[in-house]
């Protein structure tokens, strides 16, 4: 699994893995793994969108809204996050492998490849299960169709299921079920609320209401609150406002479509998940990704092919302002400092790592090759230096001290922090804590350094090994 977050697999990390031993241990190497996975989900969008409408033109013109998306769809596509990518990429393969399933005679392999994307998609990303549990009905409801059933077939499609599963599996039977489940239902989210499920369920009600649409719809960025790009918002309220007119007018002639039917149950799936689990607490717009596909398939089909009265030129005119909108939302938010585009909701975790070069120069100049810094200075230290300087993410980044136990992703790195003779500090835009750092070393009666370098202020240069179990980091305390 994703280290120390048990509610994704390592699938992202895997084949980022399998690109650096091809092409080598390179940042760029990382965004093209995360390219190839949009391109996925580009194309699969497209085929649906085919099937559903035997349209090219609406086809293309709902892949043209995924190609230049919503920023939320941007952001969350193109970093290597875990699993988004890979999530969106195999849920698409279950919409139209559930839709071959049930329009036309198919085989015993096709079952176990149902199967296997569904198993792998789970262990990849528990999101996915909003397109397996439908997909499952469907292909249920299939079966009662036929005139006898084939056991043979729902044997391979199991098998398909613990072959794809297998990683979860393993996982599973070393840790438990309980953990495992806890995990599954947000038990890692920060923010979760501990009210009674009446009232969660309330909160996150009000958390989409209030965040879900502005952010789905490109109003906003997924970081903040503010709108984007106010002089085009007219273009996607109207234009959507108009999608959603032309669906549900025509909604009988789409019911009969497996695929847009399955896209449609997964959107549902989704906001309950969102109400019901502890993910509702998060209103940042990722996990409502899924939903963006079946609009953009509704779409392009308003565009091209409506069957209801629009003058044309309407229609063409609020596309290509929805289009112009998400050009230049996203040109808004790369543009402004100095934030710029991030996935970080909280201001104190956003590091300008323009100055890491800089920093990684001067901690190997003065030899400081270990020691101890924040999560979000630790493993971008460790990978742009090949692993050369390591820091154990043990101090608070957060300005009242909250701390996790998870942030130490990787154990091995805590070890080889112990063992070094020599350690130093580094914190970013923490106060607080660099105050705190100063007092827990004078009173060990200890010397030092101190350098800011960008937003990295890096105490070294210790007249004796002062190691975290040594100063006041109460903030490591499991009751704490």
């Amino acid at each position: 699994f994703f280290y120390g977050q048990a509610y994704m697999g390592s699938l992202d990390a895997f084949l980022v893995a399998l690109s650096f031993r091809i092409f080598g241990t390179e940042l760029q190497v990382i965004r093209w793994v995360q390219i190839a996975l949009s391109l996925g989900i580009l194309y699969t969008t497209i085929l649906i969108a085919y099937r559903l409408h035997k349209n090219q033109a609406a086809a293309l013109l709902s892949g043209l809204l995924l190609a230049i998306p919503t920023l939320n769809f941007m952001l969350y596509t193109t970093v290597s996050l875990g699993g988004y990518g890979e999530a969106l990429l195999i849920g698409n393969l279950l919409v139209l492998q559930t839709d071959r399933i049930r329009s036309a005679p198919v085989k015993s392999p096709h079952y176990f490849l149902w199967g296997m994307l569904a198993g792998l998609g789970y262990w990849a990303f528990g999101l996915t299960a909003v397109y397996i549990l439908p997909g499952m009905l469907l292909v249920v409801a299939r079966e009662k169709k036929r005139s006898r059933t084939n056991t043979f077939d729902w044997i391979v499609l199991l098998l398909g299921i613990i072959t794809g599963m297998a990683p979860l599996l393993g996982w599973v039977m070393k840790n438990g079920l309980v953990v495992f489940l806890q995990e599954q239902f947000g038990s890692a989210i920060a923010g979760a609320s501990p009210t009674s499920l009446i009232e969660s369920v309330w909160l996150h009600f009000q958390n989409f209401l209030l965040f879900g649409p502005s952010v789905i719809f490109g109003l906003r960025a997924p970081w903040s609150t503010q709108a984007l790009s106010l002089p085009l918002m007219p273009f996607v309220i109207g234009f959507w406002g108009l999608v959603m007119l032309h669906t549900v007018l025509r909604r009988r002639k789409l019911a009969g479509s497996d695929a847009l039917e399955h896209l449609m149950w997964a959107s549902l799936l989704l906001l309950l998940g969102f109400l019901i689990t502890p993910f509702g607490a998060d209103p940042s717009g990722r996990y409502f990704l899924p939903v963006m596909i079946p609009l953009a398939i509704l779409a392009g089909e308003f565009v091209s092919t409506p069957m209801i009265s629009f003058p044309t030129s309407l229609r063409w005119i609020l596309f290509t302002g929805v289009i112009a909108f998400h050009l230049h939302s996203t040109w808004q938010a790369a543009t402004s400092l100095p934030d710029r585009i991030t996935t970080q909701f909280d201001a104190v975790a956003r590091v300008d790592q323009q100055g890491i070069d800089s920093l990684i120069a001067f901690l190997s100049d003065q030899g400081e090759l270990r020691g101890y810094t924040n999560y979000w200075v630790a493993y971008p230290l460790a990978f742009r230096s090949d692993e050369r300087l390591i820091f154990y993410p043990a101090l608070p980044y957060h300005h009242d001290f909250r701390y996790t136990a998870r942030y130490n992703r990787y154990p091995i790195y805590q070890d080889l922090v112990a063992q070094s003779p020599k350690v130093a500090y580094i914190t970013t835009k923490h106060v607080d804590l660099d105050e705190h750092l100063r007092g827990s070393l004078e009173k060990q009666g200890v010397d030092w350094d101190e350098i800011l370098i960008g937003e990295y202020r890096i105490f070294y240069n210790l007249s004796e090994r002062v190691g975290i179990e040594e100063i006041d980091s109460f903030w490591l305390d499991p009751g704490n």
